[in-house]
């Protein structure tokens, strides 16, 4: 029986890195939960089994015991599994969310921050993020106490950063990037907690940043993470593209790199792993 159930394991993880690497090649940006993904307007399955389809762009989707939350461009929508039970609450100009105990924290464009309560089925709050001078959110994630928000500048001399906001939407400190030495955030940049450290697909590359950072206020220059490809005249980083998630210690996600086609380079799409330090 054992070996049975190996073996459709196995199969299973075969067509799950199968569809996975279609994906990527396809270059979209797709958003990850454990065992589901979103790309465009559509969720499905890691096997690429179509579980719900929209008529707009789906942003982002979390797994809740049983249920899914998923985040479309106008609404948060909760449904089962399976795509039944759906149940919609109107939410506009969304990018991107965090689950935070019972809140959903959602990241809208102009850089507000909602906290929808899934208990009470009603927005807890909403913030403006007015302690971050020159600043929008763009991405949001949680650390087991405090909610971190990544903000990019909208203006010369704003902040880029971290800010951490508790959870009834107040900002209680200001991390800022060493531009200089670390450039800036990316408007599309993708945030998660991983292993005690916040990771970051700051366009393209792959950052870590510690609590420490974090703590100090001060300005800071993240971890880099490459991946290195080819070798010589022909050496380069992979670069990540949407969202990512964690087997283990072992990021995955949709990577960009070149590739040589009857004498010419070109961009290709591929799935893309590598290990965290």
């Amino acid at each position: 029986m054992w070996r049975v159930a190996l073996a459709s394991a196995l199969v299973s993880l075969s067509v799950q890195a199968s569809h996975l690497d279609n994906v990527c090649k396809m270059m979209s940006a797709p958003s990850f939960t454990d065992g589901f993904l979103t790309r465009y307007n559509v969720l499905e399955n890691l096997e690429g089994q179509l579980i719900f389809e929209n008529h707009v762009r789906l942003r982002g989707v979390i797994r809740d015991g049983d249920k899914l939350w998923v985040l479309a461009s106008n609404s948060l929508i909760q449904m089962n599994k399976d795509g039944s039970g759906i149940e919609g609450f109107e939410m506009d100009k969304n990018i991107s969310m965090t689950k935070a105990g019972d809140l959903i924290l959602v990241v809208h464009g102009g850089g507000t921050v909602t906290a929808f309560n899934t208990k009470s089925r009603e927005v807890a709050w909403t913030s403006t993020l007015n302690e971050v001078d020159g600043g929008d959110a763009v991405s949001i994630t949680f650390d087991g106490t405090n909610a971190l928000v990544v903000v990019t500048g909208t203006r010369e001399g704003g902040f880029n950063g971290v800010a951490t906001m508790n959870l009834q939407g107040k900002v209680i400190k200001t991390s800022p990037y060493d531009y200089v030495r670390a450039g800036v955030i990316d408007p599309e940049a993708i945030a998660h907690w991983h292993n005690g450290n916040l990771v970051l697909n700051n366009g393209g590359w792959i950052h870590v940043i510690t609590p420490k950072q974090l703590a100090s206020g001060k300005k800071f220059r993240p971890r880099w993470v490459s991946h290195q490809l080819g070798s010589g005249m022909n050496a380069h980083y992979m670069m990540l593209k949407g969202d990512f998630y964690f087997e283990g210690n072992t990021l995955v996600g949709c990577g960009l790199y070149n590739e040589q086609q009857e004498g010419d380079i070109v961009r290709a799409g591929a799935l893309f792993k590598v290990q965290m330090p």
